[in-house]
């Protein structure tokens, strides 16, 4: 998420707050003329990442990145457990036992990821959407400088790409590195707002942060832990986790 090239979240953002920035009354009619323009351009980029075998980047690199990261993890527990010997004959069953559980869960496990990080992104949408609301009403605040955005031909430019992303033209680094882009966040990065905007990108990261937490919580490190309880019981002492932890705190 410190990552200059591939943190995507706040950008989102900001395109949200471009449809925002448009002229009252006309925004509705932009964005549905811009989509029919667009749409031409959304079905060759889509055909073109289909044919070079990348697929859709609706869901962006983000999401990409998370399900690298878990196969990843999986890739060094799996390591782990390969690796782990011991001279005890049941310790060793126990450990071949959870090499064969692991190979055969883990397929699954990722797959289960992979529609949990989709599901994610779509669940936090409204994170995004209120970080460009709040933008937008801060703005309103300083009327000169939201009634100069509005006026110049960049964020015209700018809204335009903004619906080009929403309607799948382009991708988020497109949208990030064009010239309309560049201008328009120097322009908001000036004085105050650009002290709001980037206190709003930090505590976006920190909601963010913690919903990524909870996704490798529930679908990674939740499944591996009932791995070993579903093994079999002739190979388990039969200590639950809680019991060995509250055991340890006595000691």
């Amino acid at each position: 998420m410190n990552h200059p090239n591939h943190y995507e979240t706040f950008q989102r953002a900001l395109a949200e707050l471009l449809t925002l920035l448009e002229i009252p009354g006309l925004g509705g009619a932009l964005v549905a003329a811009r989509s029919v323009v667009t749409w031409p351009v959304k079905q060759l980029s889509k055909m073109g990442r289909l044919a070079s075998g990348m697929g859709s980047d609706s869901e962006g690199s983000e999401v990409l990145m998370l399900n690298q990261l878990a196969q990843h993890a999986m890739i060094e527990i799996s390591e782990s457990v390969l690796l782990a010997s011991t001279q005890d004959p049941l310790e060793q069953r126990w450990w071949d036992n959870m090499r064969m559980r692991l190979v055969s869960q883990r397929p699954e496990i990722l797959n289960a990821f992979e529609t949990a990080s989709k599901a994610y992104a779509t669940d936090f949408q409204p994170e995004i959407d209120q970080t460009a609301r709040g933008l937008y009403e801060h703005l309103q605040e300083h009327p000169v400088v939201l009634n100069t955005l509005r006026a110049t031909r960049v964020s015209t430019d700018a809204a335009a790409l903004a619906v080009a992303l929403h309607t799948g033209g382009i991708g988020v680094q497109d949208f990030v590195i064009a010239p309309a882009m560049l201008s328009l966040t120097s322009i908001l990065a000036e004085g105050a707002l650009g002290h709001y905007m980037n206190r709003a990108q930090t505590q976006l990261q920190q909601r963010q942060l913690e919903a990524v937490r909870r996704l490798f919580k529930e679908s990674i490190i939740n499944p591996l832990k009932s791995l070993p309880l579903e093994m079999d019981p002739s190979l388990r002492i039969g200590i639950s986790p809680e019991t060995l932890t509250s055991i340890k705190e006595l000691l």
